[in-house]
């Protein structure tokens, strides 16, 4: 995994890139299908997420949209250090680059969109 991490790890730049030029869906999602290894650490990394999401909640659609809705909101219990008592709730420590890289790995994944005969929709992940 640490691996495919490091295969997308310019994902940020380009998005960022492209979206400045006005460029962005297109160019953009086609800048990462010029390198082979980039998409299939995308989709490598989608799917690992995509299975740790069904082994927590397999068929349960409820469940999994609270749980979202939950860490949307902020109401996740998170008592890992240095988060005060009055204030333990799941944030992303990174500050706002974890969520970025999060946003921009999962627009990519989107992008993609993978035939069903390859048998992973990325769609899947936005159930």
């Amino acid at each position: 995994m640490y691996l495919a991490f490091g295969d997308i790890s310019d994902l940020d730049r380009i998005f960022k890139e492209h979206k400045i030029n006005g460029t962005y869906p297109l160019d953009f999602i086609n800048e990462v299908k010029q390198d082979e290894q980039r998409v299939n650490s995308v989709i490598f990394l989608g799917q690992k997420q995509l299975d740790i999401v069904n082994k927590i909640f397999g068929n349960d659609i409820g469940s999994e949209q609270r749980a979202f809705e939950d860490f949307g909101q902020g109401l996740l219990y998170d008592d890992r250090c240095p988060r005060p008592v009055n204030n333990r709730v799941h944030m992303m420590d990174e500050g706002q680059f974890g969520f970025y890289r999060w946003h921009t790995f999962i627009r990519t994944a989107v992008l993609l969109n993978q035939d069903p005969k390859d048998g992973f929709m990325w769609t899947d992940m936005l159930v």
